[in-house]
């Protein structure tokens, strides 16, 4: 022990070479260990494996350092060319909207409905009106108390959380960099968005999903967003699922629930709700049975039926639970706007391969009009009896597709949120010059593609990117959400 304490410490040279050869070693690990995703890819014990979307079980397996530095590797958030944090607080010093009180608040619930598409209404299906499984959608869609179209979102066939973060923040996961697919994993501070500022009006919030609340690190995101309440699949049972999956019947029971206690309260309602049932795999075995097979014009073999008669059954589902809300909403005297609206197409085949053998060009790329037909989705906007004679459709001058990031900018406006937040403002303003940027793909205000972008619409576009930077990396909570 005496020779031990008696040891003289490495000179200060050596002390520097051994921190240097530390220092090489974590270096050559951040470019050739961490990156790889070999022992992420290990996750679990024997044979059974972890999905990767079970954030908080795969950090436990594989250890926090390595999952830490993986997933810095994986989920950049790049930063624009000339980007200048003072130049973005500018133009937020610049917003010359003034935020005023509407005379009706009304309590506004956001539905996203997994995989919800308009396939059926192809000209290769031969349903008939009242047999369509999106007839429901479509009544609702001609009411005139409401507005419909499509969204072009990011993803295809995957990747929920991406539509929700494009909705709710109004930034577009495409534009967070050119490698990352998971707009969730960049959340991990406070970050400006419609909850937050709702919140400032007054407005208490909600989110709901029967689904787990580590599924996409949901449940640590919506705080990050601003969402107060987060009800998870805590209080469903078995008897609420369809098959393998909480049914959207069970959904909307529950959902109806949730407002019955809140509607009418102190404050006006924001809600978010994300479904579950119409989640892919589509086979046979999801739900126990054969459903219809969907009448085509066409023939195709038992492999794409299989998956195309198990999807359709899901939309049709989709549709009753959306009928079954509004009736539901109509019934309440409080203003309530319904914005429903599906996250992403469904994937249906390998290789788009139920799509080929229906003759419908999802997928494909020689076009403008075929890049986007393999990203949108429906929208509605629906307000209910009580709210409808206050909701001015037509001042949103909305086309028939707008880019996802403009959904909740659109709402926003339309609710009379304009001067609560600067992002908003300036986003309103460019979807009207650029209602649709996505996958290359710009249309004009008049849905005519643009093969070469103005200066302007650079500019526009360029400030887009500076700002998402900003709201993500640089940007604390709005001094009206912060208190």
């Amino acid at each position: 022990m005496a020779y031990w304490s008696r040891a003289r410490r490495p000179r200060w040279y050596v002390r520097g070479i051994m921190a240097l050869v530390v220092l090489a070693v974590f270096g050559a690990s951040m470019v050739k260990v961490y990156p790889s995703g070999d022992i992420y890819d290990r996750r679990g014990v024997g044979t059974v494996k972890v999905s990767k979307s079970n954030v908080p079980e795969v950090f436990r397996l594989c250890g926090f350092p390595y999952c830490f530095l993986h997933n810095y590797n994986l989920y950049p958030v790049e930063k624009p060319d000339g980007y200048q944090k003072t130049q973005v607080e500018t133009l937020i010093d610049q917003d010359a909207q003034h935020y005023v009180q509407p005379k009706v608040q009304p309590n506004i619930l956001f539905l996203m409905c997994e995989s919800y598409s308009d396939l059926s209404d192809a000209d290769v299906f031969a349903y008939t009106e009242e047999d369509d499984p999106m007839h429901g959608f479509h009544v609702l869609a001609d009411s005139p108390r409401a507005r419909s179209g499509h969204i072009a979102v990011s993803n295809f066939g995957a990747g929920t959380a991406n539509t929700e973060f494009d909705v709710l923040t109004g930034i577009q996961t495409n534009m967070i960099s050119t490698t990352n697919v998971s707009a969730f994993r960049v959340v991990h501070k406070a970050v400006n968005a419609l909850p937050w500022d709702y919140q400032q009006a007054g407005y208490s919030t909600l989110f709901t999903h029967p689904g787990y609340g580590w599924f996409y690190n949901r449940d640590s995101v919506y705080q990050f967003l601003g969402m107060e309440e987060r009800i998870f699949n805590e209080n469903y049972t078995q008897a609420d699922q369809k098959g393998t999956m909480i049914s959207d019947d069970a959904f909307a029971d529950h959902l109806i629930s949730e407002l019955d206690a809140r509607l009418g309260g102190d404050a006006p309602l924001f809600a978010y709700g994300v479904s579950i049932q119409n989640h892919q795999a589509y086979t046979y075995g999801k739900y126990g049975f054969v459903p219809e097979q969907p009448p085509l014009n066409t023939t195709i073999s038992d492999e794409a039926m299989e998956p195309l008669s198990v999807y359709m059954e899901g939309v049709r589902d989709s549709t009753a639970m959306l009928t079954k809300l509004c009736n539901y909403l109509d019934t309440r005297p409080e203003p309530v706007l319904l914005v429903f609206y599906g996250d992403h197409l469904p994937a249906l085949g390998q290789d788009y391969g139920v799509y080929q053998e229906l003759g419908l060009p999802i997928g494909m790329t020689d076009t403008s009009a075929h890049v986007l037909e393999t990203y949108e989705t429906p929208y509605l906007i629906w307000a209910n009896e009580a709210y409808a004679p206050d909701c001015d459709f037509d001042a949103l001058e909305l086309p028939e597709t707008i880019s996802s990031s403009y959904l909740g900018a659109a709402v926003y406006e339309l609710t009379g949120m304009c001067g609560m937040d600067p992002y908003f403002d300036m986003l309103n303003a460019v979807r009207r010059s650029l209602p649709v940027i996505n996958h290359d793909v710009y249309l004009d205000a008049s849905g005519q593609a643009i093969t070469r972008l103005t200066s302007e619409q650079e500019a526009q576009i360029k400030c887009l990117q500076w700002w998402k930077y900003y709201r993500l990396k640089d940007e604390a909570l709005l001094e009206h959400c912060a208190g």
